[in-house]
């Protein structure tokens, strides 16, 4: 399993009276979280048990964490003995993962108008949370919540190799704009003379292309060096202009980690803010989880079709035909889902221009 840094790692684990035997209960079980390579303990406490034989631990990945392979360690007690299991996971960063290798969600969604109250235990209060937030994620199409991404960008010119409609010399050779060329029998007036934002400014603004939309940028760096913020903006959501006048790097290491010298990389959020909309669904969900892991009534759809008592029958939403349809059977999380994935698609519609600008995000190691 694979994480993102910054991620909430739902962790589980399974106890068994012997190999593919019943689950038996096991008590006072925590968990260890330790760099594999390391051995350092990094996370870890008591887990929450959800049912006969199953326990569960939710471990918030700091984002300043390292991106590295972990095995969880769980102990408890059966039987006056002493028993244990482990599992290993991997957490990655931006670079290594791009948005998320898994499609999870990067982080909990934002929760309005669940009354906690009413449980009287809310120990599982962090699992439906995260539970609720899979479920609107996919069905929504992965739109929301922006997600951490480092990328490397790749420098590019006006013209392959820098020449102007395949011009013997360089565009940037020509001096000021603007300037008149005679090429191939006809006259051409170069104006401002940039690659981009030419058409809005007459002085040379140095810009890089990001994937869209851009929620915000985190940082910058160059040569290993997180640069000062000040020193450039992000216009239309897309184009990181440098404001101070300088250019940025035409080349980037790609074989170097972003720490060294001959390298830059920008850390940047995609994706939107979670609607209004979209927190009361997460409210109303969470509640309804949160109903079926204390054992209270839910209103989610169940296998019962009908109930008959004293002459009064029952009539009840069909779970195969529902859920199939891309609804949940809850007032607000249909409306948030009909509103915002109306075609129901799996994710953000996505187009590639292969002569477009180019960028690199690291895969793997």
């Amino acid at each position: 399993m694979d994480y993102l840094l910054g991620q909430n790692a739902t962790l589980t684990v399974q106890w068994t009276a012997y190999e593919n035997g019943p689950n038996v209960n096991v008590t006072g079980v925590s968990v260890v979280i330790k760099n594999a390579t390391t051995g350092a303990s990094v996370g870890g406490g008591n887990a929450t048990n959800l049912a006969v034989g199953v326990d569960s631990f939710v471990w918030s990945i700091p984002v300043t964490g390292v991106a590295a392979s972990y095995v969880a360690v769980w102990t408890g007690t059966y039987g006056g003995n002493t028993v244990t299991a482990s599992e290993l996971f991997t957490v990655l960063d931006g670079t290594q993962a791009g948005i998320s290798p898994t499609n999870e969600p990067c982080s909990t969604w934002p929760i309005v108008n669940c009354n906690w109250s009413q449980f009287s235990d809310t120990s599982a209060s962090g699992i439906a949370m995260a539970a609720a937030t899979e479920i609107l994620d996919s069905m929504s199409g992965r739109q929301f919540a922006p997600c951490p991404i480092t990328i490397r960008p790749c420098a590019e010119s006006c013209w392959d190799n820098g020449m102007w409609f395949g011009a013997p010399y360089p565009w940037w050779n020509w001096g000021t704009w603007p300037r008149p060329l005679f090429f191939q029998g006809t006259w051409y007036n170069l104006t401002c003379g940039n690659c981009a934002g030419g058409r809005c400014s007459c002085a040379f603004i140095s810009e890089a292309k990001m994937p869209v939309p851009v929620y915000g940028i985190d940082q910058v760096k160059i040569d290993g060096a997180v640069i000062d913020p000040s020193l450039y903006a992000l216009r239309d959501y897309r184009y990181l202009m440098r404001t101070d006048g300088n250019l940025w790097p035409r080349c980037n290491n790609l074989a170097k980690d972003d720490t060294a010298t001959g390298t830059w990389s920008v850390q940047l959020r995609v994706g939107q803010d979670v609607p209004e909309l979209g927190k009361l669904a997460m409210g109303e969900l969470t509640c309804q989880i949160m109903s079926i892991l204390t054992g209270k009534d839910c209103i989610l759809p169940k296998s019962v079709q009908s109930m008959t008592r004293q002459g009064i029958t029952l009539n009840f939403l069909d779970p195969t035909q529902i859920f199939p349809a891309g609804k949940l059977g809850l007032y607000l999380s249909d409306l948030f889902i009909e509103t915002f994935n109306p075609h129901q698609l799996m994710s953000r519609t996505k187009f590639y221009d292969l002569d477009g600008s180019n960028y690199s995000i690291r895969t793997g190691f």
